[in-house]
């Protein structure tokens, strides 16, 4: 056997030993960490507590000694949002969330949100860490916010094994802030075959600007169409309609009763447009608007340059429905 075929096959035996060994403090961790509860809720500017704790394998009874160095770090998603400092008075800070301790000193990284808790593994037996839960007051928005809370592992190794993390705790912070109402500013429009009408989309309430966005969905036997400063509207996925709300929460809209050549002078059709989504904020009694098209003889037919668009437009609609259901 040759010096360096034995050199080899002793490097990769020291490979294999290193895995192994690296397999079997995850396979058999000397400890496992957890949250006191994973599932917690808060209202905004109110505290909670959340206690770390240490504690044997399920399937054993004493805790093995995990001797000296480590220190837990806690990882925050999304880490913008949370901070151990004490919350900002600014109604536009985007802080959501304070994690301080009167026990522990808390050292937070600023480049990556991660959080150490000052102590060393071996000192939480019998002891767990208490950390406090703050939802900072934020009067810049209606929507409840969620973090999730989970432990660094590679802050659990330890020289004479690893603690096995247990799940992350989700933070759900509830606003009481009183949510916007969207709806319609009137309930129906009727419109002469060919022309047009403008309605509004109203919000009601202080944080009526932070809605932003509304989908609605058109429905029925009459033709319309619907503009936002003469553009056509957005289609989102789901095949509803984007309208922006400005910063006070309003939008106008032109409905055009667009030609129809089965509906003859004298009759009507009708359509609606329903909200169907307010980006989080309540929908109210208006949520739907009802258009009655009355035909007339006085829409002039479309040239043919005019009907091949229309035709390639339809087309194309069509093709979009047909991807999306089938897709």
């Amino acid at each position: 056997m040759s010096y360096r075929y034995l050199l080899t096959v002793l490097a990769t035996c020291a490979v294999l030993a290193a895995f192994a060994g690296r397999a079997s403090a995850q396979d058999d961790p000397l400890a496992a960490i957890t949250f006191s509860r994973t599932d917690v809720r808060i209202v905004e500017a109110s505290s909670t507590t959340l206690e770390v704790h240490i504690a044997p394998p399920e399937d054993e009874d004493e805790l093995q000694a995990l001797g000296s160095g480590g220190q837990v770090v806690l990882e925050a998603e999304p880490a913008a949002v949370v901070t151990t400092e004490a919350c900002s008075a600014d109604e536009d800070a985007d802080v959501a969330l304070r994690i301080w301790s009167e026990t522990e000193a808390l050292l937070r990284d600023s480049d990556t949100g991660a959080i150490t808790i000052d102590r060393h593994l071996r000192d939480y037996e019998g002891q767990p860490a208490e950390l406090r839960l703050t939802a900072c007051d934020d009067t810049s928005d209606y929507r409840d916010s969620s973090i999730t809370l989970a432990f660094r592992a590679a802050s659990l190794e330890t020289q004479r094994g690893n603690v096995a993390a247990g799940p992350p705790a989700r933070i759900q912070i509830l606003n009481d802030d009183h949510v916007p109402v969207v709806e319609f500013g009137v309930r129906a429009l009727t419109i002469d075959e060919g022309g047009s009408q403008t309605m509004a989309i109203v919000t009601d309430g202080e944080l009526a600007g932070a809605v932003m966005q509304v989908a609605v969905e058109a429905a029925g036997d009459a033709l319309i169409s619907m503009q936002q400063r003469d553009q056509p509207l957005d289609e989102n996925p789901d095949g509803s309609l984007a309208v922006e709300l400005s910063v006070s929460g309003a939008a106008v809209l032109t409905v055009l009763a667009d030609g129809d050549e089965s509906l003859a002078t004298g009759e009507t059709k009708t359509a609606t447009v329903k909200i169907v989504d307010a980006n989080g904020a309540e929908i109210g009694e208006f949520d739907t608007l009802t258009v009655t098209v009355s035909g007339s003889t006085n829409v002039p037919a479309l040239p043919l340059v005019g009907q091949l668009l229309q035709a390639l437009l339809l087309a194309a609609a069509g093709a979009r429905l047909y991807r999306r259901r089938n897709g």
